[in-house]
């Protein structure tokens, strides 16, 4: 039987692309069969603009909807489809029926841009690139009620070599890139899942199941980039 994850964008779905774009590579890992994938939007962004005809996609106006019939439309939505995994690459805090449905029974994710605890909330890389850490990197954990603190799950680390913020960012995307496709081969692969601790190493924790010439990058430059 095919896993379902689903993701949850409100911008232009660069991480979605990238696993997108590796969906054999995931698909090697399922336990059962392959992986389907699912976009949820909550207004047209570019993420539905670009994968609309990739992957099975809606857009709920939570403009329109407000946010407990934004949850309860993409609760019934999700449910439809038997998700199994929610995604957050989004900007939204869920509050309601999402939150029951799938964060409560640890079914939901978030990939935040730092390394948890520090820098929790909006504009996590701009406040680390201003900090003087050596040191930065990206983190996944359980999605729940309270903004970025719930139990970690995966993380990279990355040792600072540019005080050029794209090219701080880059090096970030990519290797954040990697932390999310390599995370889900772990869990559709149904192996157990870990819980990390605050001690930081370079690399990634866990290690990486892929080999990194099976990664497909959006420039074959990116490779170097990677941390390993």
């Amino acid at each position: 039987m095919s896993i379902n994850v689903a993701f949850f964008c409100t911008g232009n779905g660069s991480f979605l692309k990238f696993i997108e774009q590796n969906r054999d590579t995931l698909g090697k890992f399922a336990w059962g069969g392959g992986v389907n994938l699912y976009l949820l939007c909550d207004r047209e962004c570019g993420a539905y603009v670009d994968l609309k005809d990739k992957i099975d996609s809606i857009i709920l106006q939570y403009s329109e909807l407000g946010g407990v019939e934004f949850e309860r439309q993409a609760t019934c939505w999700l449910e439809s489809k038997n998700v199994d995994y929610l995604v957050l690459t989004c900007d939204r805090i869920l509050r309601y029926s999402l939150l029951d449905s799938y964060c409560k029974n640890k079914k939901a994710f978030n990939i935040h841009p730092a390394l948890l605890p520090n820098y929790i909330g909006m504009r996590a890389v701009e406040r680390s690139f201003v900090s003087d850490d050596s040191i930065y990197g990206a983190t996944i954990h359980y999605v729940t009620k309270e903004l970025d603190m719930g139990p970690r799950v995966a993380r990279c680390v990355v040792e600072r070599d540019s005080d050029n913020f794209v090219q701080y960012a880059h090096k970030l995307f990519v290797n954040q890139s990697v932390l999310l496709l390599n995370f889900l081969c772990v869990l559709v692969s149904r192996d157990q899942i870990h819980l990390l601790d605050d001690t930081f190493h370079k690399g990634f924790n866990p290690s990486l199941v892929i080999e990194k010439q099976d990664i497909v990058f959006f420039d074959s430059k990116d490779k170097e980039y990677l941390e390993i």
